[in-house]
């Protein structure tokens, strides 16, 4: 059996979370995944073009008001920006983007209302100078709001956030207005605001999609086509996964590999077809016997094995999981040509007693399989009757 090296360390903790997870992702999980990373890669430049924005705005409107009220604008804002700054640095150094997306999204929207609040105070405080500043400071606003909305297209509720501290104060000072135009453009705003908000729901859809077919190709190549289970590169990642966790947790993992006996026997009997289908209906046992911590996958032709997370010792759940397991073979398999039996071989591997990384758990569950097969064969090296489940020939010690 060939064992894949383990990730390198310096890799190890943020590589091993993502590959655990990229099996069992939900489709909204990946969206709101995708989103949140699409505003993460927005938010640095969004906040040093604000900044600078800020104080061309700020240099301007102090030809029209006292610098006291112009400070308090700065005063408020600040705060924001400070407060945006930790959500974005909070996500971006945790692991929770990766176990936790949506909440990481939320967080993200609540930086989004952040922003907008930082506009808020110009249509309320700095409006009502002349027509000539109020048709800057609505083309300011709008300009903003695009800015905002081109980086947040993906997230409408996270547009919604942007957009509403901005421009709802701006339209309300624009309907109040006596002059025609500035009344006119009110209204625009309102028609700007909805089409905008169509646009964003398009652009989630789109992504919507895109990360469907990412997550269907990502599971295709972590899924064995015929069982179901996991393939080998599947197993691999979850075990890295499964380590990582248990690591930062100080649990155990244990490793079983299943080998089944006299399966070229069927093979040759009751020909691929039929060797097939008993691979599928063992894995379908297989499942059936499996609890949630549990994780079964099809590592070669004729070899599964399965992933126990929280681990207890030799004297708890795993050994009696290998006592279920055991079972799954006792009844034959319905094949079209007849029944036909199998035995197995299992072997397994605790972590961290047998190892601290992914090849040394592998090599030792191998070798055990291996010894555990090597006595289930008669003294001249046939293969005994298979189907009778001698406890004492699982090695799992």
């Amino acid at each position: 059996m060939n064992l894949a090296a383990p990730l390198a360390p310096e890799h190890e903790a943020a590589a091993t979370d993502l590959m655990g997870l990229a099996g069992d992702d939900t489709p909204s999980r990946a969206l709101a995944r995708e989103q949140a990373e699409l505003i993460l890669r927005s938010i640095p430049s969004a906040v040093v073009t604000t900044a600078v924005v800020i104080a061309a705005c700020a240099a301007l409107l102090r030809r029209y008001y006292p610098w006291p009220r112009i400070a308090g604008w700065v005063s408020f804002a600040l705060p924001l920006f400070l407060a945006r700054l930790a959500i974005w640095r909070r996500v971006v150094r945790g692991h929770a983007l990766l176990s936790a997306p949506r909440a990481c999204l939320r967080q993200l929207e609540v930086s989004a209302l952040l922003a907008g609040l930082t506009w808020t105070p110009l249509p309320l405080c700095f409006f009502a100078h002349d027509d000539l500043l109020r048709m800057f400071l609505t083309a300011l606003l709008l300009a903003v709001a695009s800015a905002a909305m081109a980086a947040l297209a993906a997230a409408p509720l996270g547009a919604i956030c942007y957009m509403l501290p901005v421009l709802a104060p701006l339209v309300v000072r624009l309907l109040l207005a006596q002059q025609p135009l500035l009344h006119a453009a009110g209204w625009l705003i309102v028609v700007y605001i909805a089409f905008m908000l169509l646009v964003s729901r398009r652009m989630r859809a789109m992504l919507q999609d895109k990360s469907r077919w990412r997550l269907d190709a990502v599971r295709r190549s972590l899924s064995d086509p015929l069982t179901g289970l996991a393939n080998r590169m599947g197993f691999e990642q979850r075990l890295d996964a499964a380590l990582h966790r248990a690591r930062r947790r100080a649990s155990g993992v244990a490793v079983v590999f299943i080998d089944l006996d006299s399966f070229k026997a069927v093979n040759d009997h009751h020909g691929h077809a039929g060797g097939d289908r008993l691979l599928v209906e063992f894995a379908q046992r297989l499942r059936s016997v499996l609890r949630a911590n549990e994780r079964p996958a099809r590592i070669g032709g004729d070899e599964f094995a399965v992933i126990v997370e929280d681990d207890d010792g030799p004297s708890g759940a795993t050994q009696a999981l290998l006592r279920r397991i055991a079972r799954i073979v006792q009844a034959p398999f319905a094949l079209d040509a007849g029944p036909a039996r199998v035995g197995m071989s299992l072997g397994l591997a605790r972590f961290p007693t047998d190892g601290d990384d992914r090849a040394a758990l592998l090599a030792h569950a191998d070798a055990r399989m291996y010894r555990a097969k090597a006595r289930r064969r008669g003294p001249q090296g046939g293969q005994k009757e298979p189907g009778a489940w001698p406890g004492e020939e699982t090695c799992s010690s």
